[in-house]
């Protein structure tokens, strides 16, 4: 190896550690994903029962938004996808509709 093959780069500022705002702002900015492994440490110690049509759910909203091409149509279809489920668990209920 030559010494042209090396490449310098320069450092602004040298580590210093973790800023603990930056942190902060690093946790804030990934609160979905903290709140989906909340939401699924609760379903499997509830037995985890709802966990197939939660993850089905899931898939639904993930597919939906990228068949659309728009991440904004994730909420929407989000909250249809939980109205959904609240159907079917009601018609189980209400109706004795087989599962």
């Amino acid at each position: 190896m030559t010494s042209s093959d090396i490449t310098i780069v320069p450092v602004d500022r040298p580590a210093t550690g973790i800023d603990p705002k930056a942190l902060l702002r690093g946790v804030l900015r990934r609160w979905p994903s903290l709140v989906a492994v909340a939401l699924a440490a609760f379903v499997l110690a509830d037995g985890g029962t709802d966990f197939p049509a939660i993850l089905t759910g899931a898939a639904l909203v993930y597919l939906g938004a990228a068949v659309l091409g728009r991440r904004s149509a994730a909420w929407p279809l989000f909250l249809g996808a939980v109205a959904l489920i609240g159907v079917g668990k009601v018609a189980v209920v209400a109706f004795g509709v087989p599962v």
